[in-house]
């Protein structure tokens, strides 16, 4: 008999001949370093989109200045509009392409189309310029969360998922807050440029570490599928294995006409006895 492999779920003890609330299946050592290499690494990837998503917000005060760009409250107004406009858009958009082609591809284009419009806002010397960047930047932020949510439910079952995604979503308050304070330090070290280049930067780390750790499904490591469907299938795999096989005749008994009782009396007979009763 074959020992399981590393990717073979195993029985685990106490589960041979029932399912009730129980797991059928044993998680193993690889399984669980991927569950949790994949948690941390695309809590990673959403953090860091607030390191650009920040900048703007940051430099603002800087970028009011009649020596910089200038901007009056109107200005700064339409600019954000734009973002907040490409934002929700870009929602519909990346969770269906996330759906297509996997949380994998559309995550590191966006991230990586992000790092480019936050080191081109660090160069616009115009308010147009700046709102049709940061506009753009609104595009490139709505391509993280669909598709990080969804590489998050590849790895975890449906009844853990609501205490993943509690803890997981600490991400944008910690994101937030460290991508404000990386902006203010930079802006006030440096100029209001840096504001949009540190980040960047920050963010372009972040990117190598989810290119070389992430994956889109288990399927993709060698795992099998685990989770409420893998449960679900072997339970009634269990199940039917277990029921009684009675074999089937091979050819049914032609179908006769019922017979009369035979103490009952035939036509004829009433005939006869209705004839002499006359």
């Amino acid at each position: 008999m074959n020992e399981p492999t590393p990717s073979t779920p195993t029985r685990a003890a106490g589960d041979q001949g029932s399912a009730g609330g129980k797991r059928v299946f044993a998680r193993n050592k690889t399984y669980e370093r991927w569950r949790w290499q994949i948690f941390g690494v695309t809590w990673l990837a959403y953090a860091g989109y607030y390191l650009t998503r920040k900048s703007f917000s940051v430099a603002k005060n800087e970028l009011k200045r009649a020596d910089v760009l200038g901007l009056t409250k109107g200005e700064m107004a339409w600019i954000e509009g734009a973002n907040s406009v490409a934002y929700a858009l870009g929602q519909f958009l990346f969770g269906s392409l996330g759906d297509k082609f996997g949380p994998r591809k559309i995550i590191l284009i966006g991230m990586l189309a992000s790092v480019t419009t936050a080191i081109a806002m660090g160069y616009a010397n115009s308010v147009l310029a700046m709102g049709v960047l940061f506009g753009i930047q609104g595009l490139c932020q709505s391509s993280g969360w669909a598709p990080l949510a969804k590489n998050v439910s590849e790895f975890f079952t449906q009844r853990e998922r609501g205490t993943i995604m509690g803890f997981w979503c600490t991400n944008y308050a910690i994101g937030g807050f460290i991508a404000s304070t990386l902006a203010g330090v930079a802006a006030q070290k440096f100029g209001w440029r840096f504001a949009f280049f540190v980040p960047a930067g920050g963010l372009l780390i972040i990117w190598v570490l989810f290119l070389l750790f992430q994956r889109n499904r288990p399927e993709d490591v060698g795992l099998e599928p685990d989770g409420d469907r893998i449960r679900i299938e072997t339970v009634f795999m269990l199940c039917v294995a277990t029921l009684p096989i009675t074999p089937r005749a091979t050819s049914a008994a032609p179908l006769r006409p019922a017979r009369a009782p035979t103490n009952a009396p035939t036509s004829h007979a009433r005939t006869t006895a209705a004839t002499r009763s006359e």
